[in-house]
């Protein structure tokens, strides 16, 4: 079972991404709307989250500042950004998401993209640029 920290400040789509990745096997540790929640919440986590899903427009502290703060931390921190602005997709992946997937998205392509980042064929997938989920925009 993969242990999941999840930002959005979307009630209703936070509570959708619970439920279906409960669904499918995954521990959602705990669910935020706030870039700072985020950050002292994988801080003071132990073990580490296997996978942060960050969204870009967060309460009190972007997503992006937020990705930022995780990788000075944890250099080693998955995360999958999750965003409806495409023009960030580039900045996530420069300062160490490992993914990204433009909203909206289908729960199919969620729970997909999700397992593919805790597999160990993300990081091949996302060692190069485009990252693999972008095909879901075309």
């Amino acid at each position: 079972m993969s242990r999941i920290l999840i930002a959005e400040d979307e009630q209703s789509l936070a509570n959708l991404y619970r439920m279906v990745l409960k669904r499918h096997g995954h521990e959602i540790i705990a669910v935020v709307a706030s870039g700072n929640e985020i950050v002292e919440l994988y801080k003071r986590s132990n073990p580490k989250p296997d996978l942060v899903i960050l969204d870009h427009r967060l309460e009190k502290m972007s997503g992006l500042d937020a990705l930022r703060e995780l990788i000075r931390i944890d250099p080693s921190a998955k995360t999958l950004f999750a965003s409806a602005d495409d023009s960030i997709m580039e900045d996530a992946i420069s300062i160490g998401a490992i993914d990204y997937i433009g909203k909206p998205f289908s729960m199919a392509e969620l729970v997909e993209v999700v397992n593919s980042c805790l597999s160990q064929s993300c990081l091949l997938l996302s060692a190069t640029f485009p990252p693999r989920s972008w095909y879901f925009l075309f």
